[in-house]
């Protein structure tokens, strides 16, 4: 959170501390859409308004954001890019896969959704979305009562069976264990 950022970087300076602010953006909050999203959408363009400048440092995900967030509040530089991807020397072919944890043979078209499920990241809408692709399963690589509520709703559409969840893998895993979804 910006406001929380900047706040503790004020405090701990204050305390005689040289503390340095890097500030991660996850989204670009102009963008977001639906709900939930709009609810507190405008506390976040404000914080945005008022805090990003002060930041040290800005990092982000993707050059379009970085681009984007740089051009919408004239920052002097766009914030650094961190690709959120592991080494490739992590990536194998062989070992735990999520077709074989979720027992689903090799013709069957999935769809994997691998993070954080939560509203803002659209989970309702490729659940409900599977509910009109007949033949299409999907995963949720994900943990939380969100996900259950996910559950809930696939229930609810009548899709329970094409519906899969599996837990977190650890971070150098993944991209082996998600090879064989589509």
């Amino acid at each position: 959170c910006l406001k929380l950022g900047a706040l503790s970087r004020t405090l701990l300076n204050a305390s005689g501390r040289d503390a340095k602010w890097v500030h991660d953006l996850h989204e670009f909050v102009p963008g977001l859409r639906g709900e939930i999203a709009e609810a507190y959408k405008p506390t976040c363009l404000e914080w945005e308004r008022a805090y990003l400048h002060t930041a040290d440092h800005l990092i982000t995900v993707s050059e379009p954001l970085a681009e984007r967030v740089a051009a919408r509040y004239m920052l002097p530089a766009a914030p650094t890019v961190v690709h959120n991807t592991p080494y490739r020397s992590s990536f194998g072919d062989r070992g735990p896969d999520v077709r074989t944890a979720i027992g689903l043979s090799p013709e069957v078209p999935l769809v994997v959704f691998v993070g954080g499920a939560n509203a803002l990241r659209g989970c309702e809408t490729i659940t409900r979305a599977i509910s009109r692709l007949p033949d299409v399963h999907v995963v949720f690589v994900s943990e939380g009562p969100y996900v259950q509520s996910l559950r809930d709703l696939a229930a609810s559409l009548g899709i329970s069976d094409r519906f899969h969840t599996h837990d977190y893998v650890k971070s150098e895993g993944v991209t082996s264990f998600i090879r064989t979804g589509d």
